[in-house]
């Protein structure tokens, strides 16, 4: 019989929160018009050598939901992380050969760019980050959460800067140090490719420093919304960002087809369709041939020459009405595809299974492993082999290996992180309370490196879901079909704001002399 991760006081404490609460769905967070940047060109000759280092912390991103939840994909053909950001770079290194931009740093940036992502794609991350909310611990972001684990648990500097020098050892000391100070430029493109509204430009921003950078992270994790607003350092940044939207809004409206829950190319997509220049001749041969990722892959080709026509090495664009279309395709899979990914029993099973299991690793690390161990648990090799010892074999083998691995430097980043938001929450955080915090956070940092199996998994090993309900949640969306889908829709109201926004971003841009987001604000430049 499984021990139960808390006793039933604690888990009814914790459950009551969860009374008639609806589940949340994926948010695509908004974003603002981007300024200049400078280039490390550097980076780009190692880039070679920097991305096996890269790859070795993205190998379960073939296991993460993109769009639609990997634990309810009947169809191999459907998205998950790893197929697209793939796609991502094969577009992204395209449009930087014919622009003259640096194609390594583009690849290292496009190839990696949703590192951070967690089981269950932005539903995971907004499960996570409400519960976040609910213990005063900020927000959760997935372009933030990957940095922030490469350099400040994994070192990944230190990393690659010693593959470097292995497979270059006649390389100057001069070259090393403009190397290690261009780093970050790898993983600002990560950090600010968040969100996406209607914009028709993006701009980098040429004045951001590798400590403007670090605040940004931290900004991520301390005020909800701060990603929408940060914007790159690297021209390469800003054409993912782009290139990001390319590759994922036609491929979301196939998606939605291969798993049955649009039944054929028809009404709203047409009209966008055969506005773009796909023919009707050529969407009736796909409905009947069921067969949908050639017209997909066209519509990325014609959006991507429209991109390399009008953009140049200081701004990513578009053609002002292809844009529309694009954006007002994603808004059709919005209404189409998204809001149908989840149903009612993931948001009555996912959010309340994070409580409980961060509130367990938690009361591990105060009365098992011990809080006062935790910061220097990467630099005693003993502490650290007596704790994964101790765990072995039990249902908290993973977790204890994952703490094993805390650093000083994402300990100081996490204790930094509580104190600036109870500072901005106007609190006075007892000793206690404080722990208690860290505690949680580093619960919620190991469930957010989890896949959709591992986390399913994880829910299991702790009586948290049983067989008969996993069964459930893992019912295909073909399987529940698409009257069910309608039927036990579970949309965020944050979702249905943020899906309205951009709906009518998207209006503005087909109105007369409508600018690019902040284009007739010089202040903002």
């Amino acid at each position: 019989m499984k021990k139960k991760i808390l006793d039933d006081v604690t888990r009814q404490r914790i459950l009551k929160n969860y009374t008639n609460e609806k589940s949340l769905v994926t948010v695509q967070a908004r974003r603002i018009e981007n300024h200049s940047d400078e280039l490390a060109q550097i980076l780009d000759q190692y880039a070679e050598e920097i991305g096996p280092v890269l790859e070795e912390y993205n190998k379960t991103s073939s296991r993460k939901t993109m769009m639609l939840m990997q634990n309810r994909a009947s169809s191999v053909r459907t998205q998950n992380r790893r197929i697209h950001q793939d796609m991502v770079e094969g577009i992204a290194v395209e449009c930087a050969k014919k622009l003259g931009l640096n194609v390594g740093l583009t690849r290292l940036i496009a190839r990696n760019h949703d590192i951070g992502h967690t089981f269950s794609g932005h539903c995971g991350e907004n499960w996570i980050s409400d519960v976040k909310a609910r213990y005063g611990l900020g927000v959760f972001t997935h372009n933030s959460v990957g940095p922030k684990e490469l350099i400040y648990r994994h070192r990944i500097y230190d990393e690659i800067m010693e593959r470097i020098q292995f497979y270059n050892p006649t390389i100057g000391a001069g070259t090393l140090d403009r190397l290690r100070k261009g780093l970050w430029l790898i993983f600002d493109g990560m950090n600010s490719h968040n969100g996406e509204l209607s914009e028709l430009e993006f701009r980098p921003n040429l004045g951001k420093t590798e400590k403007d950078f670090e605040e940004e992270m931290m900004g991520c994790h301390t005020e909800k919304g701060f990603d929408r607003k940060i914007v790159p350092a690297t021209i390469e940044g800003c054409l993912l960002r782009n290139c990001d939207k390319i590759a994922y809004t036609p491929f979301d409206m196939v998606d939605g087809l291969n798993e049955g829950i649009i039944d054929g190319i028809g009404g709203e997509y047409v009209d966008v369709l055969t506005s773009l220049g796909i023919s009707k001749e050529e969407i009736n041969e796909a409905n009947v041939r069921r067969q949908y990722e050639k017209i997909a892959r066209k519509l990325q080709i014609i959006f991507a020459r429209s991109l390399i026509e009008h953009s140049s090495k200081s701004v990513i664009t578009m053609e002002p009405n292809v844009c529309r279309l694009m954006h007002e395709m994603r808004n059709i899979n919005n209404r189409e595809v998204v809001n149908f990914q989840l149903i009612q029993e993931d948001g009555a099973t996912y959010p309340k299974a994070i409580d409980i299991l961060a509130n367990g690793f938690a009361e591990l690390i105060q009365t098992g492993i011990g809080f006062n161990s935790l910061r220097y648990m990467s630099e005693k090799l003993e502490l650290a082999r007596q704790v994964i010892t101790r765990y072995q074999g039990t249902q908290y083998e993973d977790f204890a290996v994952y703490i094993a691995g805390t650093t000083p430097e994402m300990y100081n980043f996490n204790s930094k992180m509580i104190e600036r938001i109870a500072e901005q929450n106007g609190e006075e955080l007892s000793d206690q309370e404080y722990k208690r915090r860290m505690a949680l956070e580093f619960g919620l940092n190991y469930m957010a490196t989890l896949s959709d199996e591992e986390f399913m998994n994880l829910m299991v090993t702790h009586g948290l879901v049983a067989d008969g309900e996993k069964k459930s949640l893992t019912r295909s969306y073909r399987e529940l079909g698409r009257a069910r889908l309608m039927k036990e829709q579970s949309v965020h109201e944050n979702w249905k704001k943020i899906s309205a926004e951009q709906a009518a971003e998207t209006a503005k841009m087909g109105s007369a002399g409508h600018n690019a987001p902040g284009e007739d604000d010089e202040e903002t430049r």
